[in-house]
């Protein structure tokens, strides 16, 4: 079996990246189950899965966009090429990246399984926080809307909150919401002084 591991362009982090599939599709880390991976070609997603290849020592087939050949239409011809090549599909999204809706649409055209797996617990704001100290990014709630409720998508499970002592007067601010304890236990223990602690609350299922 021929698998495409395909994805956002923001997950850079390979302990993240192999951290979900080791939560959402453990089969991956087991050469036995497949013989070949396929790649996008291009950063983050892609690149992480020409890493997981090399190490666990399993042949990759990269489709690269032939932009002299198709122009700005390059990207969607090669999203077509793998779904055509490949047998099954690990997706990793975030919002609405639409190059990798664009490639599970067309797994399903054919026919072919994709295990989708959702970027949406504000994994990236710890690299924020490392990069920003205590001034906030603006948090979203982001839901997934591309037409495919039937796929494994998971939902986030904790909801963290910030709360800041400024003049002596606590104030509330989102932090987002997680899939992982270790996400949040990182940020805690980055941030946590005096004048900052946080709340966590379990959103039920």
């Amino acid at each position: 079996m021929k698998v495409a591991i395909i994805g956002s362009r923001r997950l850079t982090s390979y302990t993240r990246f192999k951290s979900r599939i080791e939560r959402f599709y453990p089969a991956l880390l087991d050469k036995s189950n497949y013989t070949e991976f396929v790649s996008g070609g291009t950063k983050g997603t892609d690149s992480l899965a020409e890493k997981l290849a090399s190490e666990l020592g399993v042949n990759i087939k990269v489709f690269i966009p032939e932009y002299e050949k198709y122009g700005i239409k390059a990207p969607l011809v090669r999203n077509s090429s793998i779904a055509k090549y490949a047998d099954y599909c690990v997706a990793f999204i975030e919002g609405d990246s639409r190059d990798t809706l664009d490639t599970i649409r067309k797994f399903r055209k054919f026919g072919k399984q994709c295990i989708v797996i959702e970027l949406t617990d504000q994994e990236y704001m710890v690299e924020s926080f490392e990069e920003m100290g205590c001034e906030l990014p603006e948090v979203e709630e982001r839901s997934f809307r591309a037409g495919m409720s039937d796929m494994p998508l998971p939902m986030p499970k904790y909801r963290m909150t910030m709360i800041m002592k400024i003049k002596g007067e606590k104030e509330r601010y989102p932090a987002g919401l997680f899939f992982y304890k270790e996400d949040m236990e990182r940020i805690v223990t980055m941030l946590s002084s005096e004048d900052i602690s946080f709340d966590i609350e379990e959103i039920p299922v």
